[in-house]
């Protein structure tokens, strides 16, 4: 499995990256974390909000979580995953607002997951040196977790 971490700005446009066709056959939002929002749109628009109240310049921080090509993940796993992600970024559970997407691309499954990294108790940004060390970290541990 292969997780790729990049941390961004831009709400509109990682919205409509997620929501977007394509060349995607499949997209699905697995999990908005955000109770008042319905749909991607609604969710990114609370982010915006909550990070507006900042000084973050780069408040999203957006990994794709990608199995091997004849590999099929369920939700759980994937909950496990990025679980396990927020624990080595320092997420504390409940305190980030977060979606989880699926897209399938020629027949392969991959997932989004984007955070927004202001607290929703502290309103201040989680600082997620080294992101894409934790990443790959996270990969080889959840490898072995999940055979």
């Amino acid at each position: 499995m292969i997780i790729k971490s990049n941390i961004r700005g831009g709400y509109r446009s990682a919205a409509a990256y997620l929501k977007a066709q394509g060349e995607n056959e499949k997209i699905r939002t697995v999990e908005i974390s955000d109770p008042d929002a319905r749909t991607l749109d609604e969710a990114f628009n609370n982010m915006w909000e909550v990070a507006s109240n900042s000084k973050a310049k780069k408040p999203l921080h957006h990994i794709s979580i990608n199995p091997m090509k004849d590999e099929r993940l369920t939700d759980e796993q994937v909950l496990k995953i990025v679980e396990r992600c927020e624990q080595k970024y320092g997420y504390k559970p409940g305190d980030h607002q977060r979606v989880i997407v699926e897209h399938v691309k020629d027949g392969r499954q991959h997932f989004h997951v984007m955070w927004n990294r202001v607290s929703l108790t502290t309103g201040r940004v989680v600082k997620s040196g080294e992101h894409w060390k934790k990443s790959k970290q996270a990969a080889r541990e959840m490898e072995k977790e999940l055979g």
